[in-house]
């Protein structure tokens, strides 16, 4: 993989993730995926997004705060400063 290339690069280049993307988008954690950090992201699929009811999937996605909270967008990205991977590397 490109080393330029992110983790939101990934997501949006992939099809299966666009109501992921648009949650991102909407909080502004995509700023946090376009950087060097390292993260691991959890991204529920469109059909995941198609079994929940659209009045309740509009209704989260016009609640900014709730999608940025930890039950939501926040709860499925953690990431790992590059110290931290040297760490775990190194074993400490």
């Amino acid at each position: 993989m490109d080393r330029d290339v992110t983790l939101f690069d990934v997501l949006t280049r992939d099809n299966r993730f666009d109501e992921f993307v648009a949650a991102l988008l909407i909080t502004s954690i995509s700023t946090e995926l376009k950087s060097a950090v390292h993260y691991t992201v959890f991204a529920p699929t469109d059909a995941a997004f198609r079994s929940v009811d659209r009045a309740s999937l509009n209704r989260i996605m016009a609640d900014v705060e709730l999608l940025k909270s930890k039950t939501s967008v926040m709860h499925h990205a953690t990431y790992k400063s590059r110290g931290d991977i040297l760490s775990d590397a190194m074993g400490r």
